[in-house]
């Protein structure tokens, strides 16, 4: 009886004694957060903006070596690039964010797991607990030269010059002196 917050016990046996224990705990949750990644750290640093509106999926772990998809609902970052799921039991979940068009990611990098064609991460959560799961994500910019450099940092765009060496001074890397 929630109302009157008491439970009634029948026994089957008249003078039988019985424990009971009552347990009122918070259950867990898993707070998104998702940045966009400017200097490529795989970190959320200072300045670095949130990104809303990308879809995240939420999977239970099936017992069975697998993922089970669990949301309910469509849930994706706010303006804040953050999301929620709420109403957890213990246990091992995996947050996936959608693939996007153009976007890398940096983190959790080399650490993500895919699953369903998604970037995830395994997360496990206890009772009463407030988990983190951290995406980063960026832009990767044109290298024609595939030496790190973007292009338009580049001293010398269509040879490997990573060093960026410029001995003369002149604005165009050693290797394309």
């Amino acid at each position: 009886d929630l109302e009157n917050r008491s439970v009634a016990v029948s026994l089957a046996v008249s003078g039988e004694n019985i424990t009971c224990t009552f347990l009122n705990e918070r259950r867990g949750q898993i707070k998104i957060t998702k940045y966009e990644d400017l200097d490529l750290s795989g970190t959320e640093d200072e300045g670095e903006p949130r990104l809303d509106g990308w879809q995240m999926f939420l999977y239970a772990d099936d017992g069975n070596g697998g993922w089970t998809q669990i949301q309910p609902r469509e849930v994706r970052t706010n303006a804040n690039g953050v999301a929620n799921y709420t109403s957890l039991e213990p246990g091992d979940y995996l947050v996936c964010e959608e693939a996007a068009e153009g976007w890398e990611n940096s983190e959790p990098g080399a650490a993500a797991i895919l699953w369903d064609e998604h970037i995830c991460q395994v997360v496990a959560v206890g009772y009463g607990e407030v988990v983190p799961a951290v995406f980063g994500n960026y832009v990767p910019c044109p290298d024609a030269d595939e030496d790190g450099i973007c292009d338009e940092d580049d001293n010398c765009v269509n040879t490997v010059n990573p060093g960026q060496a410029d001995r003369d001074g002149d604005g165009v890397g050693n290797a394309c002196d």
